[in-house]
């Protein structure tokens, strides 16, 4: 390789892996195309080629970056990174035997953390987080305080319900881009000591939602831990929650909605002394179920849910029943949380009265207006699902009877505010989602059907049907099943 080509590998790799940490995809693509044009200049080059496919890797671009990285095995066919990469790729795209062999080849030709990681990784949310765990262990034990394996370690004992063990590891996602860390300090890297736990400090303390909109409303039953505290509470929440929380827990001192802003300026009205993401605050008051509380935490807003409730009144008789469908992304095993709304026709017919989606991703009022039409069936669509202001969606979903979903917000949203609520759970299923029919962290309204290893959607959906019928024939209730039995 000339040496010109070599200076520009090099800085490409510097920005590379820039962008990896920061999942800043836009420069990410600039790397791309530098990689491209060097090929010009020497299209057989394997290391050239390699690094291309791992920015694509990186980038998301699995199918991409599989086939280019399949290509660098015809030229080093015993790299142990190669194979490791390739392994990614088809973790990513859940192709996981082909992925775990891959692992097992690359570990054949060098023994590394990262690989034995990545190997945990492919356990998670698989129903198998015993037969990930020892592999976490080993990644662990070769190097102590590599992020990632402690993030597989901490998601396979959450799975396995060991919350302390698995709350002790959680914070290794800022560390690995999983999570989002905050800067409360004008100094790099942030100065601002973390919480530790101590509720009579009288300190500043500065706490912020991260994740998923459903993990912010899940993390947000922690709050109350904090509420008879000698602290100085600082709250940043995303801006659809503010609203919701400023009613709900009048008891913080101060409340932005800046958790997505990557600059704020509030830091220089109020110093802070201590920080914590709102989740992080688990691995002090959610060691034990026995710590959790079942008790609701979010209030709706009263005025919005009669103006729902009237609206529902008006479509048709009660009871009124919420319906979601659909949740997750390719990463977050969208294809076995997911279901067809055509699924549920017989559910409806089954269980009378009048439902309401409260899908929210953008088609979901087209495809409910178009199996009303063709099915006669009393579905119509609430817009508050898709609202801005999250305070629409919680109350509207407070105005329902019961509302059944797959694994998405809704579950969250249902049961931080002890809404009734059934919840459909795949096979392979995340930690939040734990066996048995009830969560540790909500009320009993909120029941869970499991999908069994050897069942398919349509056959939950039809027992699911015949206990909604059940309900509806014999006292017309708002429970899924009278013969559910109670927490024990």
């Amino acid at each position: 390789m000339g040496k010109l080509i070599g200076d520009v590998m090099e800085d490409l790799q510097k920005t590379q892996v820039e962008c990896s940490e920061n999942n800043d995809f836009e420069k990410l693509q600039v790397v791309i195309d530098g990689y491209q044009q060097l090929l010009l200049e020497a299209p057989h080059d394997p290391y050239i080629i390699f690094q291309l496919g791992t920015a694509h890797l990186q980038k998301q671009d699995y199918g991409v970056a599989l086939v280019i990285l399949q290509r660098v095995l015809d030229y080093l066919p015993d790299n142990s990174h190669v194979w490791s990469n390739i392994g990614c790729c088809y973790r990513a795209i859940h192709m996981l035997p082909q992925a775990r062999d891959c692992f097992m080849k690359s570990l054949m030709l060098e023994e590394k953390a990262e690989t034995y990681s990545n190997l945990a990784s492919s356990y998670v949310n698989e129903d198998a987080p015993e037969e990930g765990w020892p592999y976490a262990i080993k990644a662990m034990e070769l190097e102590p305080e590599t992020a990632k394996a402690r993030w597989n370690g901490s998601l396979l004992q959450l799975e396995m319900r060991n919350w302390k063990e698995g709350f002790a590891l959680y914070d290794a996602g800022f560390f690995c881009g999983e999570r989002g860390l905050r800067s409360y300090s004008n100094d790099t890297p942030d100065s601002t000591d973390w919480f530790d736990g101590n509720l009579q400090s009288g300190k500043t303390l500065a706490l912020w939602d991260e994740q998923g909109l459903g993990d912010r409303l899940l993390a947000a039953g922690l709050l109350p831990k904090l509420e008879k505290a000698n602290l100085d509470i600082i709250l940043e929440c995303h801006p659809r929650l503010e609203a919701i929380y400023k009613r709900s827990f009048p008891w913080i001192n101060k409340i932005y909605p800046t958790a997505k802003k990557s600059f704020i300026e509030w830091p220089n009205d109020h110093p802070v002394d201590q920080k914590s993401a709102v989740f992080s605050l688990a691995k002090y008051f959610w060691k034990t179920e026995a710590g959790m509380s079942t008790r609701s935490y979010l209030k709706p807003n009263e005025e919005l849910l009669e103006m729902y409730r009237k609206q529902f009144e008006a479509l048709g008789p009660p009871p009124y029943y919420g319906l979601s469908w659909k949740g997750g992304a390719l990463k977050t095993n969208t294809q076995y949380r997911s279901m067809k709304l055509g699924w549920f026709e017989n559910v409806i017919k089954r269980a009378g009265g009048t439902w309401i989606s409260m899908q929210y991703h953008e088609d979901a009022k087209e495809k409910v207006e178009r199996m009303r039409e063709k099915t006669g069936l009393p579905i119509f669509h609430c817009d508050a699902a898709q609202e801005m202001d999250y305070d629409h969606t919680l109350s509207a979903l407070a105005a329902l009877d019961h509302t059944i979903t797959c694994c998405n917000t809704v579950v969250h949203t249902c049961g931080a505010a002890g809404l009734k609520c059934t919840v459909l759970v795949p096979k392979k299923r995340a930690w939040r989602y734990p066996a048995g029919p009830y969560f540790p962290w909500y009320s009993d309204d909120i029941v869970m059907f499991h999908q069994t290893t050897d069942q398919e959607w349509k056959e939950v959906l039809e027992v699911l049907g015949g206990s909604l019928e059940n309900a509806y024939n014999h006292n017309r209730s708002r429970s899924i099943d009278s013969k559910t039995e109670t927490r024990q």
